[in-house]
This record gives structure tokens, sequence and C-alpha cells, in this order.
């Protein structure tokens, strides 16, 4: 055994340990530990505020199960757009006519029974087809054989319409009066397109039911699968 030989009459004699010197490196490691803690207690405190946020999200949720879809869906508009800035006057703003009121009228009934002609004969009368447009109407239906479909053209625009002869989709077209701004929409007729005329009578104000007074097309109008 080796003994220090400074201190080493001391330590022979009093039998007390020996005094250790403090050096440059003391305390590194409680300061490691001290920022190890740190970091985990503010690691906790983050997940802490996640789960309260999540637990938050999930009780308004539970709150609003009570609300109808519209209004559900209406909560979600306004989280989307509540931060975000509006342009009140773009310059595309189209002002509302306060004179005239708006109307909108669909036309139904079986097929064939003449809805198309009447909405393009109303067109006509209206002035909102121009002359031009009638004569180049009346040579296409007299190239397909169809001489006096010449008005349903003005609302059957679809070539597939006009080789048929039976409206498809809806047509829609408008006129002015003095005191109306009314839109028009024919509404196809045939039975496998049905879907489109529901469509089309959901979209208008009022209804016209056209029925043709022609013998057998009048008594066909009424039977179950006519």
């Amino acid at each position: 055994m080796y003994a220090n030989p400074a201190n080493s009459g001391e330590s022979a004699g009093d039998g007390e340990a020996p005094e250790v010197s403090s050096s440059k490196y003391d305390g590194i490691g409680t300061k490691s530990k001290q920022s190890n803690k740190e970091a985990a207690k503010k690691k906790a405190d983050e997940a802490k505020a996640a789960k309260m946020k999540q637990l938050k999200a999930i009780k308004s949720e539970a709150k609003g199960s009570g609300l109808t879809d519209a209004e559900k869906a209406e909560k979600r508009i306004m989280r989307v757009f509540k931060d975000k800035d509006v342009n009140m006057n773009p310059d595309d703003l189209v002002e509302v006519d306060q004179v005239r009121q708006p109307v909108s009228m669909v036309f139904i009934g079986h097929v064939d029974a003449g809805k198309s002609t009447i909405c393009g004969n109303l067109m006509y009368m209206m002035g909102v087809v121009d002359a031009r447009t009638i004569e180049k109407y009346k040579a296409e239906a007299k190239e397909k054989g169809r001489d006096s479909w010449w008005l349903a053209y003005v609302m059957d625009v679809s070539d597939d319409e006009k080789s048929k002869g039976k409206t498809v989709e809806v047509g829609r077209a408008q006129f002015d009066t003095k005191s109306k701004k009314y839109t028009i929409f024919d509404a196809p007729g045939h039975k496998n397109y049905v879907p489109n005329m529901i469509m089309g009578a959901a979209l208008a104000d009022v209804g016209g039911l056209v029925i043709s007074a022609r013998k057998g097309e009048f008594e066909a109008g009424f039977e179950k699968d006519g």
C-alpha cells in the first residue's frame, strides 16, 4: 500500500479519509441530467396538450351530432373560410335586377306532345331567336325529314336530340318582360328520361302540363304504359 505523502501523517493518526479536491469538470453530469429532465418534461407537456386538444375536438363533434346535415356542412364551410379575406367588390360582380322578378317555368308531358315546339315558339315570339337562325333551323329540319319540327330545334340543340326527335337533357332558355325575368325549362317526356324530367321540375317555380289533342295521342297520354 502506498500512502499519500501530503497527508500520510494525519490520515494514519486520525483514520479519516483523504480529502478529494474539486476540478473544472465538476457539475457537468448534474447539468446534463437537469437538461434531460427538462426535455422530458417539455415532451410530456406537449403530449398532454395534444391529447387535450383531441379530446376537445371529440367533445365538440359529439355536441354537434344533433345538427342537421345542412347545418354540419355550413359549419365546415365556416371553419374553412372564417380566417380568409373576402373581396366584397369583385370586378365580375353582377347586380341583382330589382325591377324584374325572376320566374322559372317547366313544360312537362307525354313524348311528342309538343313541349319543345311550345318553348321554341315562345322564344321566337319574344325575339330571343333571330330570323336568320330560324331559317337555319327550318333548313336543318327539312334535311332530316322533319319539316314541322323546326321550332323544337330552338330548345333541342344537340345532334342526338335532333336525329331522334326526342328531348333527352333539360333544355333551358330565358327571356325578359317589363316586370319578369323568365327562365324556361323544356323537360323530356320519354319514359327512359324520367329522372331528367324530375330534375327540371325541381328547378322550376311553375309547371305547364302539355297534352296532345290528337286522336290516339290524347288517350295514350293517360295510359299506364303510354
